[in-house]
């Protein structure tokens, strides 16, 4: 097994975990003793990084991983992105993160695959590839 590559599928479980999160940071927002255009900002700030992470959770179509720590991604837009797979990715059965840099990129960035999201046996094998790499 040296790559792997799936089809990346739209999670609702991962989506509505992010709104109940964003829903519950604007419901705290609401009740702190702030200053009203504090708070507002504050609001804004909150929703902007909501809208981002909806985005983003929506942004790949495909993955395709090697076990050199190659990763390929394809954006909804049919760019393919290519990277590498840094330290610190979480390998759980219900979640697994990838850490990854894209090439010729300064910052990390983080992919969530959620069971749902890929087929059982192409989830099963980047969890392999992640853990052996």
């Amino acid at each position: 097994m040296d790559t792997v590559a799936c089809e990346l599928k739209y999670s609702g479980v991962g989506m509505a975990f992010l709104l109940a999160a964003f829903a519950a940071t604007a419901g705290l927002l609401l009740f702190l003793p702030f200053a009203p255009l504090l708070r507002a900002a504050a609001l804004a700030y909150v929703v902007l990084q909501a809208a981002r992470g909806c985005r983003n959770a929506v942004a790949w179509r495909a993955l395709r991983l090697t076990r050199t720590r190659e990763i390929h991604l394809l954006g909804v837009g049919g760019e393919w992105r290519q990277g590498t797979v840094r330290d610190g990715c979480v390998v759980l059965r219900w979640l697994v993160a990838i850490r990854w840099r894209p090439a010729g990129g300064r910052f990390d960035r983080a992919l969530l695959l959620l069971p749902g999201m890929a087929g059982e046996e192409d989830l099963r094998k980047i969890r392999v590839i992640l853990r052996m790499a």
